[in-house]
């Protein structure tokens, strides 16, 4: 009777995970016409479930299928380069942001992009960068794995609250100093740096995330690795004339992030890259202490200094400008 069971219990996990079974052969092993009756209804079942995993597979724009593990909740973003969902891994138990990118491994090559940006991530750990759990390929389809931030984007806070105080912001510049140290160190730069790509999670933790357009400084950049990549209002100078870019093009766009955060507004404002070419070359930019006359001068010297229009002249590295920013008061 237990044999008999274990057959049939066999059978029907078989039936729902939509595992190959030969059917036949299970129809000539069943016992009796009642068990015979119970593998035609298994396999009745069987093919709908087949069939509605196939409806699925057709209809999911997130190409979950290939991701098994994941379950798809809600879609949370997307961008050029694809679409985020909040997941939950079923095997771990845990909701993870899954990064898929559509279209066949051709163009631009965007797939192998997202797979670089996958490893470059996996590659540096830091509290205020985002973790990175995983990045395959399967048809033609790219997945990135990642942890699932519960918060809002630094705009959005902006946006909503308003700009931050002097101390909010010299937390805030600490923080991402650090985070972007962490990548300098490993031979990364970001060079997209901007307060929609920053997390503040519950609890208070900032994140700085997607580093898509990123380049590795070991490796001579090719034409899309020039300065045709990220945002123009918060790329340096440099960028915008096709230079590639380095650890003060970051910092430059750091200045700009910490420049909205305490004003709402952009040192230099324009409606189109060819505008903001214009107005950088004519030297065109609004001075902090005229967006925010209330902060602290040492503040403001950090910001301005990161913002020089010259790399030489802004900071030599993000620990540098750290140690500035936990020097002025806020």
């Amino acid at each position: 009777m237990k044999a008999r069971d274990d057959f049939l219990e066999a059978l029907g996990l078989e039936a729902s995970d939509g595992a190959t079974t030969d059917w036949d052969e299970a129809r000539a092993s069943a016992e009796g016409r009642s068990d015979r009756k119970l593998v035609e209804d298994l396999r009745s079942l069987s093919m709908i479930a087949d069939y509605y995993r196939r409806r699925r597979r057709e209809s999911d724009p997130s190409g979950s299928e290939p991701w098994s593990s994941l379950e798809i909740l809600e879609e949370i973003g997307r961008g050029s380069y694809g679409t985020v969902y909040r997941a939950r891994d079923t095997q771990l138990r845990r909701e993870v942001a899954l990064k898929v990118v559509h279209g066949p491994e051709s163009g631009r090559g965007i797939p192998s992009s997202i797979l670089e940006e996958g490893e470059r991530m996996a590659r540096v750990k830091h509290p205020n960068l985002l973790m990175i759990h995983g990045a395959q390929v399967h048809a033609g389809r790219v997945g990135l794995t990642m942890e699932f931030i519960r918060g809002t984007t630094l705009h959005d806070l902006i946006q909503d609250r308003g700009p931050l105080s002097g101390r909010e912001a010299i937390l805030l510049g600490c923080d991402l100093c650090g985070a972007l140290a962490a990548l300098h160190a490993a031979g990364l730069i970001h060079r997209d740096i901007k307060a929609r790509n920053v997390m503040r999670e519950e609890g208070g933790r900032i994140v700085l995330m997607d580093l898509g357009t990123g380049i590795d400084l070991r490796k001579k950049p090719d034409v899309e690795e020039r300065g045709v990549s990220g945002t123009p209002l918060y790329m340096a100078p440099e960028l915008l004339s096709g230079a590639s870019g380095s650890v003060q093009s970051d910092i430059y766009s750091l200045g700009v992030l910490l420049y909205f955060a305490v004003s709402g507004t952009y040192p230099v404002a324009a409606e189109s890259p060819e505008d903001l070419r214009r107005r950088h070359a004519r030297g065109e930019r609004r001075p902090l202490r005229d967006a925010r006359p209330d902060l602290p001068s040492g503040l403001i010297a950090v910001i301005e200094r990161a913002l020089a229009p010259e790399p030489a002249d802004r900071y030599r590295s993000a620990g540098e400008m750290e140690q500035a920013l936990a020097s002025s008061t806020g």
